[in-house]
């Protein structure tokens, strides 16, 4: 997971419970690649840390 960081492959984050917590700031106006990039970077994360992204509830 440090290697990603480093490697700029994931943005800052934060897990709270169980829910995954990114915040990204910018300047640019949101566009649907955009969103498509963060969800990436978020679903890297879920990979990175073992997690499979469903609800144990």
């Amino acid at each position: 997971m440090l290697h990603a960081h480093v490697a700029g492959v994931v943005p800052p984050w934060t897990v709270i419970g169980d829910e995954l917590y990114t915040v990204v700031t910018g300047r640019l106006p949101l566009s649907p690649e955009r969103v498509a990039r963060r969800v990436e970077e978020l679903l890297r994360i879920v990979d990175l840390l073992g997690l499979d992204g469903r609800s144990s509830r």
